[in-house]
């Protein structure tokens, strides 16, 4: 499969399916959202470490958008063996997974009006995964889609399965709701070297 700098999804056969991922337009937040007191919007390109949220309009379009608070808690380096009884393709056998933990919390007024946010793998050679969603129960990163009409003050917790070429790294995880420019992106820490073995 090539692989392009831009959005770039596997598909795992029977069991996994890629999921969309939302193309962007320049425009910026919505105007017609009315956002709920107290709820303050972060600006495009805001930059996070890994467990500070970010609130963003969400969709873009001014009559249904709603303001949803998003925290990435976590990213967990997974082992292809958790995927040993599904049927994998080669290049995803050889594959590095990535077990992205997030948080959605829909502040109002609306509803989400999906079940998947635009959430991205940023690698470090400027490549953006799109996660896997599961079909089916998978305990290392069980699979929780968001509510279409997840309500506001209402709460979900997601885990995002991405496979990453086994000499890649997360450099970001990265809620692109418009544009690659305007995304909001949460740092990952690089892996502490290893030490090597003593002669």
């Amino acid at each position: 499969m090539s692989r392009t700098p831009w959005y770039v999804g596997t598909m795992l056969a029977l069991a996994l399916v890629a999921s969309g991922c939302s193309g962007g337009d320049d425009e910026e937040e919505p105007t017609g959202l009315e956002v709920p007191d107290g709820v303050t919007l972060n600006e495009g390109g805001t930059e996070l470490d890994l467990g500070e949220s970010a609130t963003v309009a969400y969709p873009e379009d001014a009559e249904d958008a709603t303001a949803l608070t998003v925290t990435v808690t976590a990213v967990d380096t997974g082992d292809i063996a958790d995927f040993s009884l599904f049927s994998l393709s080669e290049e995803d056998a050889a594959s590095s997974p990535r077990y992205v933990r997030v948080t959605v919390v829909n502040e109002g007024p609306g509803t989400p009006g999906t079940t998947s946010l635009p959430i991205f793998a940023h690698t470090d050679d400027r490549t953006l995964l799109t996660a896997n969603s599961i079909v089916g129960s998978f305990e290392p990163c069980p699979p929780t889609p968001v509510p279409a009409d997840l309500e506001a003050g209402e709460e979900i917790e997601q885990c995002l399965v991405y496979l990453l070429p086994a000499d890649r790294q997360v450099e970001s995880i990265d809620l692109q709701v418009t544009d690659a420019a305007s995304a909001i992106r949460w740092t990952v820490p690089a892996p502490e070297d290893t030490p090597a073995p003593e002669e």
